[in-house]
């Protein structure tokens, strides 16, 4: 026996665990790095595993979800990797 859920339910929940994801990406990359900031990765990282999974299963259950899910996990992976910091010159 599993778990019913409504449809609606579900797509309530899949829209917020995404935009928790972008949320965690935006805390994590704004701002100086604090003992905020540190505890933001966290939340960041766990968010990043929870949309993963996520991703891998609307993926396999074959609906129409996944490019949300997917989109948002390339989103997170790429900003967390770009760096939002200016360049300094190099001195030669």
């Amino acid at each position: 026996m599993g778990i019913l859920i409504e449809e609606d339910t579900l797509i309530v929940l899949l829209g917020l665990s995404l935009l928790a994801g972008v949320l965690a990406l935006v805390l994590t990359r704004i701002g100086r790095p604090c003992k905020e900031q540190y505890a933001w990765q966290w939340v960041y990282f766990v968010m990043l595993a929870v949309v993963g999974g996520l991703t891998a299963l609307t993926v396999n259950v074959a609906n129409e979800y996944w490019l949300w899910c997917s989109s948002t996990l390339g989103v997170m992976i790429v900003g967390g990797t770009v760096t939002m910091q200016p360049r300094l010159p190099q001195e030669h």
